[in-house]
C-alpha cells in the first residue's frame, strides 16, 4: 500500500512539473481579407443611419440572462461613421448604439457615465455574455453576437461606472464547452490602421462568481476587450476599477474552468500597445482549492485538470504583439495550482506569450516576435508563479528596458508547495528548463537598469518613470486589498476571514447553527459532541439504532445520534465518548479523515509537533496535502489545540468542495485493478523528464 501511495504522490508531482494546458489559439491575422473572413456565426443585422431608429430587441431569446439588451436609436451628435469623420458620442445611450454599427468609427466628445446603466453588455457581445472570438462551434449564447471592426477614439475622455455583475450557481445557457466574455468590447478585429486611443476606463466593477459549476467553461475578463487582433492601442488606461472572478464546482462534478483575466485585454495578437497603464486590481479566487481531483484511469496528458487561473496587468496573453511604454500598478492575485506550470500564472505586464497555434516557433526577429519594451510594474503580484513583467513564453520574446518594484508573493496556501516548483522573478520566470521552448532575449535585466528617451527620473519616487505616464503627478499607487465587509447577518464574520465562505454554507446546510441572529461565534471552542454532531449532519444525519456502547452518553444528549453513528461506522471504539470535553484540531481532522476513507498518506515531517509516532500523523498529512487545514506556523500544526467552531466548519467545507474524498475513493477502488496502468504512466512520465531515478529511491 505504501508503495502505491508513494508512486501516486510522485506521479502528482511529475505531472505538475510536466503538464502545460494549451488554450485554443486564434489564427494569426495575415491581412484585411483574412480578418473579413472571420465572421461570427450569427450577426445582429442593423442598417446604421443618423435617423432616429430603434433596434429590434432579441432579448426574449436570453430570458433570464444576467444582462438586458437595451434598445437605443442609432443617432449621434454628428459625423458619418467613417475613419476620417467618425460618429460623435456624448451620452451612454449613444455608446450603447455602437453595438448596432460595429463596422463604423467613433469618437467621444464627453465623459460617459454608465453607473446607472445596469449590467453592461460588451459591444459585440450578448446578454448571456456569449461572444465572437474564433469559435469553431458556436453556442446558443453566442447567437446575435458580432465583432467590432471599426475604431474608437476616446479623445481624452473616460468611460466610468461600467458594471458587469454575474453571480449565479452556474453559467447561463451552459453547454458542454462554453466561453463567456466580460469587458467593454467583445472581440475586436479592426480594419487596417484602425485603433483604440486616448481612452480611460475608470471606476468600473467586473464581478463574476459561479459557485456550483457543472459546465466546462472559459471565463475571459478584461476592462477593454476579451480578444483583439490587428489593433493599435495608444494612450489608454484603466484605473479605479476592479476585476473579481470566483469559481467553484457543483458537488462531485468534474467541470473545468479556465479563468483568463487582463487589466486591459484578455488576449491580444498582431497588435501594438503603447503608452498605456492599468491601476486596477485583478483578484481570482476558487473554492476548488485542491486542484487534485485526478482520474488515474485515463492516459491523457492533462489528467484531471480542473482549474486554471492566469492574469496579467496589461494583458493575460499576447501573440506577435509589441507592448511599449506601459505600466501596471494594479494588484494581480490568482489562486495556487498543483497541476503544472502556468495554471497559477500572474504577470505584472503579461502572463503568457504564445506563438501560432500549438506549433513552437523559434528564431524570430524582434520585428516578427513579441516584444516588451520600456515597461515596469509596481503592483503586488501573487500566485504559484509570480513575475513582475512576463510569466511565461512558448516562443521568442524580446524584453528590454523593463523593471519591477512591485511585491512578488508565492501563494503560501499551496499544500503542494514543497513538491511542485514555485517561482518568482522580477522580469520573467525561467527556472524550469523543461519549459524553455523559445529563446528569450532579455536585455538590461537589472531592477533599475533602464535607458533611452522614454524614461525620466522621479525625485518623488526615487526611481525612473515613463514620460508618457507621469506616475508621481498622477498619484498612481499600487492597488490595495479590499476592505473587510460583513458576511451575511453575522457581525463576527468578515469577508477576509478564512471562514468567510464556510460559515454561511454551514448555516444554509444546517450543519452548524448561529449563536444568535447576528453572530456565529466562529472563535468559540468546540466540544467533541459539537464536532461529531457537525460532521454527522454533514453526512445527512443518517438514522441510527441498536445498543448504546457509551456509558457517558444518554439519549437526551444533543450528540447522542452522532456518537452512535460514529461508533457503528468504526470511527470510534471503547465505551466512553467524552462528548462535553474540548475537541482538539487533531481529533476533528482524524474523524474527517476516517469519513473520507482513511487513505494512507506519505508522512509529512515539516511539523515539529506532529512526529511520525503521533496518532495524528496520517490525518494531518491528509489535511495538509488536500488543503483541508492550514498549519499554524511554518513548523507547527498544533493538533492538540482546541478546535474552534470556525475551524471545524471550514474543515468540512474544504472536504466537501475540494472533491478530495471522491478522489481518494476512486484511487482506493482502482488501486489494485489499475496498478499496472499507473506504473506505466509513471514510468513514461518520469523517463520523459529524465527523472527515472525517482522510481528506485525514497527522494521524498
Amino acid at each position: 500500500m505504501k508503495k502505491t501511495i508513494f508512486k501516486t504522490v510522485i506521479l502528482i508531482s511529475a505531472l505538475a512539473l510536466m503538464a502545460i494546458p494549451v488554450f485554443s489559439q486564434a489564427k494569426r491575422t495575415q491581412s484585411k481579407q483574412t480578418q473579413q473572413q472571420r465572421q461570427p456565426q450569427t450577426q445582429i443585422k442593423r442598417t446604421p443611419s443618423t435617423a432616429q431608429k430603434k433596434t429590434t430587441s432579441t432579448q426574449s431569446y436570453w430570458d433570464g440572462a444576467p444582462a438586458v439588451l437595451k434598445e437605443t436609436p442609432f443617432k449621434f451628435e454628428g459625423g458619418t461613421g467613417t475613419l476620417k469623420d467618425p460618429y460623435l458620442i456624448k451620452t451612454a445611450e449613444q455608446l450603447n448604439s455602437v453595438r448596432f454599427g460595429l463596422s463604423k468609427h467613433y469618437k467621444l466628445i464627453a465623459d460617459i457615465d454608465l453607473s446607472k446603466w445596469g449590467n453592461w453588455i460588451p459591444l459585440g457581445g450578448t446578454p448571456a455574455y456569449g461572444g465572437s472570438w474564433i469559435k469553431k462551434y458556436p453556442q446558443a449564447a453566442d447567437a446575435g453576437c458580432g465583432e467590432f471592426t471599426g475604431s474608437f477614439d476616446g479623445n481624452g475622455h473616460v468611460i466610468s461606472g461600467m458594471t458587469i455583475i454575474d453571480h449565479n450557481d452556474d453559467i447561463f445557457m451552459g453547454e458542454a464547452e462554453a466561453t463567456r466574455a466580460y469587458a467593454l468590447f467583445g472581440a475586436i478585429f479592426p480594419e487596417n490602421n484602425s485603433f483604440i486611443r486616448n481612452l480611460g476606463v475608470v471606476n468600473y466593477t467586473i464581478d463574476i462568481s459561479h459557485t456550483k459549476m457543472k459546465y466546462n467553461c472559459d471565463l475571459r475578463v478584461a476592462a477593454i476587450s476579451n480578444y483583439a487582433a490587428g489593433l493599435i492601442v495608444e494612450n489608454c488606461y484603466t484605473s479605479g476599477g476592479k476585476i473579481k472572478v470566483h469559481t467553484g464546482r457543483a458537488g462531485n462534478q468534474t467541470s473545468k474552468a479556465y479563468v483568463m483575466a487582463g487589466g486591459m485585454f484578455t488576449e491580444i495578437e498582431d497588435s501594438r500597445i503603447t503608452n498605456c497603464y492599468n491601476a486596477s486590481p485583478i483578484i481570482i479566487t476558487t473554492s476548488d482549492t485542491d486542484y487534485m481531483n485526478y482520474n488515474y484511469t485515463t492516459t491523457t496528458r492533462a489528467l484531471g485538470e480542473l482549474r486554471s487561473a492566469r492574469a496579467g496587468g496589461i494583458a493575460m496573453q499576447m501573440m506577435y504583439t509589441h507592448i511599449t511604454g506601459c505600466m501596471n500598478a494594479g494588484e494581480v492575485t490568482v489562486p495556487y495550482a498543483n497541476f503544472g506550470y502556468g495554471n497559477s500564472l500572474a504577470g505584472g505586464i503579461v502572463a503568457k506569450v504564445v506563438c501560432l497555434g500549438q506549433q513552437l516557433i523559434h528564431g524570430l526577429s524582434p520585428e516578427r516576435a513579441s516584444t516588451i519594451t520600456s515597461c515596469y510594474n509596481i503592483g503586488k503580484i501573487t500566485g504559484t508563479y509570480a513575475t513582475g513583467i512576463l510569466g511565461f513564453t512558448s516562443t521568442d520574446c524580446y524584453i528590454s528596458d523593463c523593471y519591477n518594484v512591485g511585491e512578488l508573493v508565492l501563494d503560501e496556501d499551496n499544500p503542494q508547495k514543497g513538491h511542485i516548483p514555485t517561482f518568482k522573478d522580477d522580469i520573467i520566470v525561467q527556472e524550469c528548463n523543461i519549459l524553455e521552448y523559445g529563446t528569450k532575449y532579455v536585455h538590461d535585466n537589472g531592477i533599475n537598469v533602464v535607458h533611452g528617451s522614454r524614461w525620466i527620473d522621479s525625485p518623488t519616487l526615487g526611481r525612473k518613470i515613463l514620460k508618457a505616464i507621469p506616475e508621481d503627478k498622477l498619484g498612481i499607487k499600487p492597488s490595495e486589498s479590499e476592505k473587510e465587509t460583513q458576511v451575511g447577518n453575522f457581525s463576527d464574520v468578515m469577508s477576509n476571514d478564512y471562514f468567510a465562505r464556510s460559515v454561511p454554507w454551514a448555516v444554509e446546510k444546517g450543519i452548524a447553527k448561529p449563536s444568535s441572529k447576528t453572530t456565529f461565534s466562529p472563535n468559540e471552542p468546540c466540544t467533541r459532541g459539537q464536532v461529531f454532531t457537525y460532521i454527522y449532519r454533514w453526512q445527512g444525519s443518517p438514522k441510527v439504532s441498536g445498543k448504546n456502547p457509551f456509558k457517558d452518553v444518554k439519549p437526551s444528549d444533543t450528540f447522542y445520534n452522532a456518537a452512535l453513528w460514529a461508533y457503528k461506522n468504526g470511527f470510534l471504539d471503547g465505551n466512553t465518548f467524552n462528548g462535553k470535553s474540548p475537541c482538539t484540531r487533531g481529533d476533528a481532522l482524524e474523524i474527517l479523515w476516517k469519513c473520507s476513507g482513511s487513505m494512507e498518506m506519505i508522512a509529512i515531517d515539516e511539523f515539529t509537533d506532529v512526529p511520525r509516532s503521533s496518532k495524528y500523523q496520517q490525518p494531518v498529512s491528509w489535511a495538509y496535502y488536500g488543503a483541508i487545514a492550514k498549519p499554524i506556523t511554518k513548523t507547527t500544526f498544533e493538533p492538540e489545540s482546541v478546535c474552534t467552531k470556525g475551524q471545524i466548519v471550514t474543515f468540512i467545507y474544504q472536504v466537501e468542495h475540494t472533491g478530495l474524498k471522491d478522489w481518494m475513493d476512486t484511487t482506493q477502488k482502482n488501486a489494485n485493478s489499475n496498478s499496472s496502468q499507473i506504473d506505466n504512466i509513471l514510468e513514461s512520465t518520469l523517463k520523459e523528464m529524465g527523472l527515472e531515478n525517482l522510481l528506485n529511491g525514497n527522494q521524498f
